[in-house]
Order: structure tokens, then C-alpha cells, then sequence
């Protein structure tokens, strides 16, 4: 019984594991989107001014 239990919580030790994972991939995908979009709309700074009347 133990030795079922032992295995039963490893596999959903692991499976948790894998979603964390797949969970940090997504936020890491997504900020490479936000910065990507941020670039293109040039708001940056250039030549250390601010683009932007707002910043």
C-alpha cells in the first residue's frame, strides 16, 4: 500500500511539475510578445529622450 501510494504521488508530483513548467513557458512567450509590440510602437527611449508626452 505504501509502495502505491509512493508511486501514485510521484507521478502527480511530476505531472505538476510539467504544468509549472508549461505555465512559466506561456508567461515567458507572452512577455516576449509585450516587449516585441512595445518596440514596434517605438516607445523606448531614443538617444535618451522619451518618446512619449506621457512618460
Amino acid at each position: 500500500m505504501v509502495r502505491v501510494k509512493a508511486v501514485d504521488w510521484a507521478k502527480r508530483y511530476q505531472e505538476l511539475r510539467e504544468a509549472e513548467w508549461q505555465a512559466r513557458m506561456e508567461v515567458l512567450e507572452f512577455a516576449g510578445e509585450v516587449l516585441r509590440r512595445w518596440m514596434a510602437m517605438g516607445l523606448p527611449r531614443k538617444n535618451g529622450h522619451r518618446n512619449c508626452a506621457i512618460c
